[in-house]
């Protein structure tokens, strides 16, 4: 894993200690966040995340997430930054993304 992959990781689980970052064989990063809190318009106070840092990242900016919606299996989601700055944009901002999507969509 890159230093400012792992970097950005060790950032992040400050404000997510449940984060689990995972370097893939195809040089991605798995990041599971366990137990992300979540508005109760959702139906439930967490949500287990799943996102893929691409290889390249941080150059490359991340494609989508998947959730655990129902609670069990993983779903895909279509989001991502509209601009992706490498030199501004990290990690935790991206979880911080995701938040924003929870918060400004319903199921």
């Amino acid at each position: 894993m890159l230093d400012i992959v792992r970097q950005q990781v060790e950032r992040a689980k400050q404000d997510f200690p449940n984060l689990q970052a995972t370097e893939q064989p195809d040089g991605s990063v798995q990041i599971i966040i366990d137990g992300l809190t979540i508005p109760q318009h959702w139906g439930r106070e967490s949500m287990s995340i799943l996102a893929i840092l691409p290889p390249g990242y941080p150059q490359a900016a991340p494609n989508g997430f998947q959730a655990k919606l129902d609670g069990q299996n993983w779903s895909g989601v279509c989001y991502r930054p509209q601009t992706w700055d490498s030199g501004r944009e990290n990690l935790w901002k991206w979880i911080k993304l995701i938040e924003r999507f929870f918060q400004e969509n319903r199921p």
